[in-house]
């Protein structure tokens, strides 16, 4: 698996990305008593979140290869919270990240039915206020709200922090017209307005509309719903 996050977050995720298939299985057989296939660690299955939990209380003993494991799994959340911070200073959002991190692990209670969204809610929170602080710190010219406020907005009321934060990032790679359309068909709003409203026809909005979610289907496969 690539792993291109930079040092020191990447350091730490490159301990798990950078194991082969059956050494991250040997990892999950001693830490969960499973195969990583079938570990509930994204979102929950029948386990409660149990899986989730013997992972976070093993990388709070100071196991590694848990901790490397949650990093990874959270590393999409944090780079979304914290994407104005890892634009100016990558080293510095890792180090934040991976602080962040083992502080929440340390004094979340994750002994609910889904512990990991107690965590996310946690991390958004922190991370959010560490990244108006460092704005403020640096003084940058773009205005808060449009950095973070206006692109993330955190509401810790979402059941799926995790999924919202990727499915974010995500559209911000689309184009303009593309990201208007998918957004119109969630809202079911015709796309002929956004069609227009970008100057292409109706037939070429649908044709990138088709392409956009062929492509998007392999980033957000970890939340599918199992039958």
């Amino acid at each position: 698996m690539h792993d291109p996050t930079p040092a020191p977050y990447g350091a730490v995720t490159r301990r798990w990305t950078a194991l082969d298939d059956r050494a991250r299985d040997g990892h999950a057989q001693r830490l969960l008593d499973v195969l990583v296939a079938d570990a509930h660690i994204e979102r929950p299955g029948r386990d409660q979140g149990l899986h989730y939990r013997r992972l976070v209380s093993a990388a709070v003993e100071g196991d590694q290869q848990a901790f490397a494991w949650l990093a990874t799994s959270h590393r999409p959340l944090l780079l979304a919270r914290g994407r104005a911070l890892f634009r100016s200073d990558p080293a510095e959002w890792g180090s934040v990240c991976l602080e962040l991190l083992h502080r929440t692990l340390c004094d979340t209670d994750t002994n609910g039915r889904w512990g990991r969204q107690q965590v996310a809610a946690t991390l958004s929170r922190r991370l959010n206020k560490t990244v108006r602080d460092h704005l403020s710190r640096t003084r940058l010219e773009r205005p808060l709200r449009e950095t973070v406020a206006a692109r993330f907005t955190v509401d810790e009321r979402d059941p799926h922090l995790d999924l919202s934060a990727d499915l974010a990032e995500a559209l911000q790679q689309l184009d303009p017209a593309t990201r208007d359309g998918l957004t119109a068909l969630a809202d079911r709003v015709h796309l002929a307005e956004i069609a227009a409203r970008h100057d292409i026809s109706h037939d070429a909005l649908r044709q990138r509309l088709v392409r956009a979610r062929a492509h998007l289907q392999p980033q957000l496969e970890t939340y599918r719903r199992s039958a």
